[in-house]
């Protein structure tokens, strides 16, 4: 199987693809990463494959996958820049798909230049400061740079990138669950030790948030999700969203 290694944060493409006859773990990424010459601390180096982050070799993979490569350290960046420098393969990143002008075959969902137009040099108008369209581009980019919000997630990607990434995560999946199914459940018997501590934590978060739900609701959650504070906190998220709308 092939492994692409893509490094990101790093202006510019660079990349470079390994073959592995087995499955490939965390143990594979850090030797691929040692033996194009990188000699920086490889713990610094953050893996990301499959929309998930590599942090131990419990994660295996066993089909050809794109592993991004990215760290928050200055020193590292640019050890890892001249390692992938020196084994960049050639060509675009295997993340974009050429197109074969040669051949004979169409797709639909490309428009194809007639072939003697294809060396003719493309007219780029530059915008200035006096065009409309660059005085409203500024404008919106300054806004939104002006914005608090933007600090804070700019300063998650420098304190804590792998945040962003579960924060993605965990927003983008849901939860397909019947209402029905949780007002049903009955909670006759008390709560177990561990049960309870998950109704603390469920509770304290509930209120940071400012979210309404009662406990008995929050015990028919943790009897249903079998105690996942994370499939019982995106159900509750969920639910005050919709409410909210």
């Amino acid at each position: 199987m092939k492994v692409t290694y893509k490094l990101v944060g790093i202006k510019g493409d660079y990349h470079f693809s390994k073959d592995h006859d087995i499955s490939i773990d965390l143990d594979t990424l850090n030797s691929d990463i040692r033996n194009i010459g990188f000699d920086g601390e490889i713990s610094k180096i953050i893996f990301i494959a499959k929309s998930q982050t590599i942090k131990n070799t419990e994660k295996k993979f066993n089909e050809d996958t794109i592993v991004f490569v990215f760290s928050k350290h200055t020193d590292i960046k640019i050890k890892l820049k001249n390692a992938f420098e020196n084994n960049c393969d050639k060509g675009p990143s295997p993340v974009s798909k050429s197109i074969d002008l040669s051949s004979g075959s169409s797709n639909n969902s490309f428009t194809m230049l007639p072939r003697e137009n294809i060396n003719k040099p493309i007219e780029i108008k530059i915008p200035t400061l006096d065009d409309d369209a660059m005085i409203q581009h500024n404008t919106e980019v300054l806004s939104k740079l002006k914005s608090n919000n933007f600090k804070t997630l700019m300063q998650i990607y420098h304190n804590d990138p792998e945040l962003l990434q579960f924060w993605y995560n965990y927003v983008s999946s849901g939860n397909i669950v019947d209402a029905s199914d949780i007002e049903d459940k009955c909670v006759e018997e008390e709560l177990s030790e561990a049960e309870t501590l998950v109704l603390s934590e469920i509770k304290t978060l509930v209120t940071e948030f400012g979210f309404n739900i009662e406990d008995d609701s929050i015990k028919k959650l943790i009897r249903k999700f079998d105690g996942n504070c994370s499939l019982i906190f995106r159900y509750i998220y969920q639910i005050n969203l919709n409410e909210g709308n």
